[in-house]
């Protein structure tokens, strides 16, 4: 008896004094007013554009809104951490077909992954991805099945042959982990290794945002905001030794210069 309690009161021990994954991230991707500013002019200079969620022609009573950007639906955002090694492909991926797009605007998988399209749709759907041999337009009914492998890094723009308006995008790329925001942006990651982080945000097929943070405390909660900007945020990029070498022979040879 007097063991079994040993080694309950050990294991308890070991439990709750090992900070190695206890780190907490709390963050928010923010869409700033500017963003959806901007993305009203790229409509401007491309009229075809078909847009929804918001009105978007003038008729002198309604003033004309900026896209309204869902963070959940029409961005992807993915996690890297410095040195951690490649996961792999994800598991088999369903995603759902609508009337006008996918469940998700934007959809970000990692190489090698398999996306299993189920439409839910009473319409039929002829999808496919310009410059994929093995996405060409094939009918699909409701509750029909339509797996496609996506083996490479790349950007697919996914479109229907039956409706003009369908589109939506597959971003593959290789990352730690590919984050779960909702609709005010919001995400928690929980049980976090301490280590060098870069948050990668991509809309509409491009990435648009990089910003890197660093977890320095083996227990404690780190705060991470990311303001979508029209021009981003690129992670910043610390200079190596032989970089600051090269600049300070360029500044020594431009004072002798003159």
């Amino acid at each position: 008896m007097l063991r079994f309690v040993a080694f309950v009161a050990i294991l308890a021990f070991c439990l709750s004094d090992n900070p190695t994954h206890a780190a907490k991230v709390q963050g928010k991707v923010v869409v700033t007013k500017e963003l959806r500013e901007s993305l009203s002019k790229l409509e401007e200079k491309n009229r075809t554009a078909v847009t929804t969620g918001y009105w978007n022609e003038p008729n002198g009573v309604i003033q004309v809104d900026p896209p309204f950007v869902n963070p959940s639906r029409d961005l992807g955002v993915v996690l890297i951490k410095e040195g951690a090694a490649d996961p792999g492909p994800d598991d088999v991926l369903t995603v759902k077909v609508l009337m006008s797009s996918l469940e998700k605007n934007l959809v970000v998988i990692a190489p090698g992954t398999r996306i299993k399209f189920v439409s839910v749709d009473p319409y039929d759907h002829e999808l496919y991805s310009p410059g994929m041999k093995n996405f060409l337009p094939e009918k699909q009914s409701r509750n029909a099945f339509r797996p496609i492998d996506f083996p490479k890094e790349g950007v697919y723009e996914v479109h229907c042959k039956l409706f003009s308006h369908f589109k939506a995008w597959i971003v593959v790329t290789k990352s730690t982990d590919v984050l779960d925001v909702d609709a005010k942006g919001a995400f928690t990651l929980e049980d976090m290794e301490l280590g060098k982080y870069t948050i990668k945000v991509s809309h509409r097929g491009a990435w648009i945002h990089e910003q890197s943070f660093e977890i320095e405390k083996e227990r404690g909660e780190t705060q991470v905001e990311i303001k979508l900007t029209p021009g981003g945020k690129k992670a910043e990029k610390k200079d190596s030794d032989s970089d600051k070498k090269k600049k300070k022979n360029g500044k020594k040879k431009s004072r002798k210069d003159k």
